[in-house]
């Protein structure tokens, strides 16, 4: 089953976060090592690591950057 990490409502985008939770930079920066890769999924409004999955998943649109050669 695909994870998180790449789902279309997982968001783990450091400044996202610093705005959602007001004052997190107190204890450290988000772009720290202490967070890892950890973010938000919109859908369900959990703070979750990238690994975790659920059968609400949903790719993210892939735009003509992110496609590679096969």
């Amino acid at each position: 089953m695909p994870d998180c990490g790449s789902c279309k409502h997982f968001d783990n985008d450091p400044l996202m976060l610093e705005r959602t939770f007001k004052g997190i930079n107190a204890l450290s920066s988000v772009h720290g090592s202490t967070r890892g890769d950890a973010g938000i999924c919109n859908l369900h409004n959990r703070f979750l690591l990238p690994s975790y999955h659920c059968v609400d998943y949903e790719e993210k649109n892939k735009t003509p950057s992110d496609k590679r050669p096969g």
